[in-house]
C-alpha cells in the first residue's frame, strides 16, 4: 500500500499549489508495527498540513479498515478493481454509480 498527500485546490484567500508528497510504501501487512507507525505518521502529517490523503495500492480489507481508522478515506487499489481499459472503466463505473 502507498500513502501520499495532495494539497486541496488553491483558494484566493490562501493559495496552495496543488502538489503531491513523496510516497511511502508499506510492503507487508498493516499489522507490522513499523509499517503501521510509518503509515500513521504520514497520514497525521498530511492531516496537520490540511492535505488530502490518498492511499494507493490497497489490496485487503484489513488495509482499508486500518486506513479508515486513521481518517484516510480516499483509497484505491486491487481491493476495488484490477487495471482496465477506458471502455471497461466506463462499463465498470456505470454498474457502480456510488463509486
Amino acid at each position: 500500500m502507498y500513502v501520499s498527500a495532495c494539497a486541496p485546490s488553491a483558494s484566493p484567500a490562501r493559495p496552495i499549489p496543488s502538489r503531491r508528497a513523496d510516497t511511502t510504501r508499506t510492503t507487508t501487512s498493516v499489522v507490522d508495527a513499523e509499517n503501521a507507525a510509518i503509515t500513521s505518521a504520514i497520514v497525521a502529517l498530511g492531516h496537520s498540513l490540511r492535505l488530502e490523503i490518498v492511499a494507493e495500492g490497497v489490496e485487503t480489507e484489513a488495509e482499508e479498515e486500518f486506513l479508515h481508522s486513521l481518517g484516510c478515506y480516499l483509497v484505491q487499489g486491487f481491493r476495488f478493481a484490477q487495471p482496465m481499459s477506458p471502455s471497461e472503466f466506463v462499463e465498470w463505473r456505470r454498474a457502480r454509480p456510488w463509486a
